[in-house]
C-alpha cells in the first residue's frame, strides 16, 4: 500500500472516529494484523445488506429507506463539513440486528 492511499485510509478512519448517530455503523478500531494493511474494524452485522434484505417480500422496505436517509442527512450535514459516502449501494448497507439500517460509513 502507498504512502498516499495510507494517508487517505487513516484520514478516513479519522473522520468515522468522530460520527456518532443510530443510522452509522460504529467504528471499534483498526488494525495492522494482516499483511501489510490497515483493516478498519466494525461490528458483525449478521442479518447481510440491504440489497438481499429487500428482496424478501415479508420485508417492509420503507424503515430501512428511512434508516438511509436519516444516515445520509446526518453525514452531509456533519459539524466537521459535508461527509459523502464514497460507494453507497445495497450491498454496502448492512441490516443490524434491530428494525433499523446503518450505513457503513466509509468518508471521502
Amino acid at each position: 500500500m502507498s504512502h498516499e492511499r495510507y494517508q487517505r485510509v487513516l484520514r478516513e478512519v479519522y473522520v468515522w472516529s468522530k460520527l456518532d448517530h443510530d443510522n452509522v455503523i460504529k467504528l471499534l478500531g483498526i488494525t495492522t494484523s494482516f499483511d501489510d494493511t490497515i483493516s478498519i474494524v466494525s461490528p458483525l452485522m449478521s442479518r447481510g445488506n440491504a440489497f438481499d434484505h429487500v428482496k424478501n417480500p415479508d420485508v417492509d422496505p420503507r424503515p430501512l429507506i428511512l434508516g438511509i436517509a436519516q444516515g445520509l442527512r446526518y453525514l452531509h450535514n456533519h459539524s466537521l463539513g459535508p461527509i459523502i459516502h464514497g460507494d453507497m449501494k445495497g450491498v454496502s448497507v448492512p441490516i443490524p440486528q434491530r428494525r433499523f439500517t446503518t450505513s457503513c460509513s466509509r468518508p471521502m
